[in-house]
């Protein structure tokens, strides 16, 4: 069994589809038809609808390309371009920083949660705060 398939057998037959889609973006985007190498969200849920007949909505897609990337398919997007594709070393690279750089945003954020919380304790909340 090749690499291909060994991560192809453990997708489930949507995240397959959506990875045939992707790959075949991809392989477009290559041949220099001069179609850019992403596939927008409501294009790729349209294409999907239509094509395979899966009905799923943006959030069902972004959790199936979580998973996808998860089960070690280099397939994601990144602030620097809209929608979703095949994503090279470079790009996965991107995409480990930007998801490192938004936790510690989240973190930072809940500590200041934490001590405003600690300031609060005990006292009375003012209405409508």
């Amino acid at each position: 069994m090749n690499y291909r398939q060994y991560l192809t057998d453990k997708l489930t037959s949507t995240e397959y589809a959506i990875l045939e889609t992707l790959i075949l973006q991809y392989e477009n985007h290559l041949k220099k038809l001069g179609e850019t190498k992403s596939v927008f969200k409501q294009d790729l849920i349209l294409y999907l609808r239509v094509n395979y007949e899966i009905h799923i909505d943006e959030r069902t897609l972004r959790d199936k390309i979580r998973s996808m990337f998860k089960k070690g398919i280099p397939v994601g997007g990144h602030s620097g371009q809209a929608g979703y594709f095949v994503l090279d070393e470079e790009e996965v690279e991107r995409l480990i920083n930007e998801d490192r750089s938004r936790c510690r945003k989240l973190l930072d954020h809940s500590h200041a949660g934490k001590k405003i919380l600690a300031v609060m304790d005990g006292q009375q909340r003012f209405k409508g705060v």
